[in-house]
């Protein structure tokens, strides 16, 4: 298993693991209500965490929670932990009740 720290320290050529974010946002969502947040100008990867209920992430396009038993392409992903954001504007975050999130920015 590959573990977080050494994910990111890779990335951002860090060899002691990854230092505190500067570029911290937190919110509180609404059950069935999606939400965005821009992503700052240079960041390249989000680490993500979720508090309170299952969240689902879509990037440059609005998070939906599926509520079908066919399989689409849109949506967004549940609880992602780490993602690479360098070509994104915004990313979008839907619960199914009342939870909290969470985002760290880091650039190179």
């Amino acid at each position: 298993m590959v573990r977080l720290e050494s994910v990111g320290s890779q990335f951002l050529g860090l060899e002691d693991g990854l230092k505190p974010s500067t570029d911290i946002y937190s919110a509180q969502l609404v059950a069935n209500t999606a939400s965005s947040l821009t992503i700052p100008t240079g960041a390249e990867i989000a680490i993500i965490s979720f508090v309170g209920g299952d969240v689902w992430v879509n990037y440059d396009v609005a998070a939906t929670i599926p509520t079908s038993s066919t399989f689409t392409k849109t949506g967004g992903e549940p609880g992602p932990v780490i993602r690479y954001v360098g070509e994104l504007t915004y990313m979008s975050f839907i619960s199914n009740k009342n939870a909290y999130v969470h985002v760290c920015f880091y650039s190179k």
